[in-house]
């Protein structure tokens, strides 16, 4: 019934395309977020491209799954795992069960009237972009109940303990002088590393894909996280300053220098 409801729906407003053309998909998904933006509608247009390709709509759906599980475990104790006093440099304390009791009012950046709250959801967005990262990885390798089993342990093993090591009031990291700006370690390098570990643990794919499913998709992501680099990037100033704008400029410059430098490559080899 719900497919049919949906279906009706789609039909109405004109947001249904010829699946059949390598750019219907991603022009849908645009039109149903911009027509009434709609979270379900995608999920159906999702499942019903899933007669071409079965491992789309798995990654998409782990990718979501993930964050509601990130968003979860940062609010249960991630974040005072994180940011809460210190234990020998690792990890911090748990003391607010689901934030039960914490003062979310309290300014923990005084220079920039940063509140704890503010703090919270800035930092709970690099909780869920990183083991998002490395989904990619798992692809026809992993089944998606192991995955989530994985995501758990390895945000409360390494992600955490980690944040805090660099971030963290007391860090072994920081002590030892080591920067993290806005995620090059805690982010990238950590995830990084933990695809290669999958992908050497699990082995070779059962079904390899050399051709890429959708090259549209691929120019939509990559514009999608060109833009988003910006709030981590420059958000990691925390206010609109000097230091803000620098980044800003350095990650336009740098992305545009990266894609010329590639079509450069492209046309010598």
């Amino acid at each position: 019934m719900a497919v049919f409801t949906v279906k009706a729906y789609c039909s109405k407003f004109g947001i249904f395309g010829d699946f059949r053309k390598p750019y219907a998909m991603p022009l849908t998904l645009i039109r149903c977020w911009d027509r009434q933006g709609q979270l379900p509608v995608i999920a159906f247009l999702c499942e019903h491209h899933a007669l071409i390709q079965l491992n789309v709509v798995n990654t998409m759906i782990s990718v979501f799954i993930i964050c509601s599980l990130a968003i979860v475990l940062f609010v249960a104790f991630g974040y005072e795992l994180c940011f809460n006093g210190n234990v020998a440099g690792i990890f911090g304390r748990v003391q607010h069960i689901f934030l039960s009791g914490s003062d979310l009012t309290k300014v923990v950046l005084k220079e920039q009237g940063i509140t704890a709250a503010s703090y919270l959801l800035f930092e709970m967005m690099f909780a869920i972009i990183t083991p998002a990262l490395f989904v990619g990885a798992t692809v026809g390798r992993m089944r998606f109940n192991f995955l989530l089993v994985f995501v758990f342990f390895w945000s409360v093993l390494v992600y955490y303990p980690l944040v805090h090591m660099v971030w963290g009031t007391g860090g072994l990291l920081a002590g030892w002088g080591i920067l993290d700006f806005a995620g090059g370690t805690v982010v990238h390098i950590n995830a990084g590393i933990t695809a290669l570990v999958l992908s050497i643990f699990l082995g070779p794919r059962y079904q390899k894909q050399t051709r890429p499913y959708s090259l549209p998709w691929v120019l939509l992501g990559t514009a999608i996280l060109w833009l988003g680099w910006y709030g981590f990037n420059a958000g990691s100033a925390f206010g609109m300053n000097q230091t803000a704008l620098t980044a800003c400029l350095t990650s336009t410059v740098a992305a545009a220098a990266s894609m010329m430098t590639w079509l450069l490559l492209e046309e010598a080899f």
